[in-house]
C-alpha cells in the first residue's frame, strides 16, 4: 500500500482495497458500500465500455462546472486580512478553487504517465497544457500579482519556461527570473560560477530530489509553528475549538496530517546544505530516499533509467546501487560552499 501512496498510483490503491475487502469477513457498512460501487463501475466496464466513458466523462464535466460555478460565486472565498486592514485577493482562500485544483492535479499526473507511454492523445495533452502553464505563469510574472509566485519561486531552483531553435529566443528569462525572485532562498549552490551540468539526468534527478526534501522540512517546520499557534489558542480559549491540541506533540499533528510522509519529521535535523554537512544529507535523507523501491519507479521510462540499465544488468538491485553510486558526488557538486 505504501508504493501505491508515494507513487499516487491510486487506481491501483482503489484495486488493491477491493481485493483485500473481498477476503474480509463483517465489513464496516463505509466497506461494504465502496465495495458494491468498485463492483458496478467494473460491471458498467465489462458490458458497455463506451457508455461507461460517456458517463465518466458526463460526471467530470458536471463536477467542474458544479467547482467553477462555486468559485464565481465567492460562497467559500476567505479573504485574509492584515493589520492595516486591506484585503488582499491574493492571499485569498477559496476552497472551490482548492478541490478544482486537487482534482486537475491528479489528473494531470494520470495524463502524463499515459504521455509516456507515447499515446497521441495525452501527448497532444501535455504539448499543449504545458504551454499554456508555462504562457501562464510568463504573463503573471511580467504584468500580473506576482507575490504568490515569489513564494514558490525563491525556493527553486528549476523556472517552467518555453524553448525554440533560434539561440536569441530567452522568453525573457532574466526578466521573469527578477520578477519572482527566482532561486534567491534556494538550498542549492546557485552562485553566477557553479557548474552544475545540468544536461546530465542524474544532476537533475539530485538536484529535484533535495528540493523536494527542503520542501518537506519547510513543511515540517511550518506544522511546528501551526502546532504552537493552536497551543497557545487553546490556552486562550480552554473550551474553543483548539483545546484539543492542548498538549499535542509536533510528531501526533503530523502523523495525522501526513500519515505517509514520516521520514520528513527526520528532515527538521538537516542543516543548511553545504560540502561539509553533504554526508549529514546524504545519511538522514538522500539515501533514505534512494533506498525505497518506489524511487525506481519514479524513473522508469526516462533517459537517466535507461542510462543505468545500460550500466548493469538491469536488475532491481544493481540499479539501485549504480544510481547511489552517482548521486552521492552530484549531491556535493549541488551543495553550496562552506563549513
Amino acid at each position: 500500500m505504501r508504493q501505491f501512496l508515494k507513487r499516487q498510483d491510486w487506481i491501483g490503491l482503489n484495486y488493491l482495497r477491493a481485493q483485500r475487502l473481498r477476503g474480509k469477513a463483517g465489513r464496516t457498512p463505509e466497506e461494504a458500500k465502496f465495495l458494491r460501487e468498485h463492483d458496478a463501475v467494473e460491471a458498467r466496464i465489462q458490458a458497455d465500455p463506451k457508455e461507461a466513458r460517456l458517463k465518466a466523462s458526463q460526471s467530470i464535466s458536471a463536477e467542474a462546472v458544479v467547482l467553477l460555478k462555486l468559485i464565481r460565486s465567492k460562497k467559500l472565498l476567505q479573504k485574509f486580512q492584515y493589520t492595516d486592514g486591506i484585503g488582499r485577493p491574493h492571499e485569498a482562500h477559496d476552497e472551490a478553487e482548492r478541490a478544482l485544483c486537487d482534482q486537475v492535479t491528479w489528473l494531470v499526473r494520470e495524463v502524463c504517465k499515459l504521455a509516456r507511454q507515447g499515446r497521441f492523445d495525452p501527448v497532444n495533452t501535455v504539448w499543449h497544457g504545458a504551454r499554456a502553464m508555462v504562457e501562464t505563469i510568463h504573463d503573471m510574472a511580467l504584468v500580473g500579482t506576482v507575490d504568490n509566485l515569489r513564494f514558490m519561486a525563491r525556493d527553486s531552483f528549476f523556472l517552467p519556461s518555453l524553448r525554440a531553435k533560434p539561440k536569441t529566443f530567452s522568453h525573457d528569462f532574466e526578466k521573469v527570473a527578477a520578477a519572482i525572485g527566482l532561486s534567491q532562498e534556494c538550498v542549492i549552490n546557485m552562485d553566477s560560477e557553479a557548474l552544475h551540468q545540468m544536461d546530465r539526468p542524474v544532476t537533475r534527478f539530485v538536484a529535484e530530489m533535495i528540493e523536494e526534501i527542503a520542501s518537506e522540512k519547510r513543511e515540517v517546520e511550518r506544522a511546528a509553528e501551526t502546532v504552537a499557534m493552536f497551543q497557545r489558542l487553546a490556552k486562550e480559549e480552554t473550551k474553543g475549538e483548539f483545546a484539543k491540541y492542548r498538549g499535542v506533540a509536533l510528531e501526533d499533528y503530523w502523523r495525522e496530517q501526513r500519515p505517509f510522509q514520516q521520514e520528513a519529521l527526520s528532515y527538521r535535523k538537516l542543516p543548511p546544505l553545504s560540502k561539509s554537512t553533504v554526508p549529514t544529507w546524504w545519511t538522514i535523507a538522500v539515501k533514505p530516499l534512494l533506498d525505497r523501491p518506489e524511487t525506481l519507479e519514479r524513473i522508469k521510462g526516462t533517459q537517466l533509467y535507461d542510462e543505468l540499465c545500460k550500466a548493469t544488468d538491469g536488475k532491481d538491485y544493481q540499479v539501485r546501487d549504480e544510481l547511489k553510486r552517482r548521486c552521492r558526488p552530484r549531491l556535493a557538486s549541488l551543495a553550496k560552499p562552506g563549513c
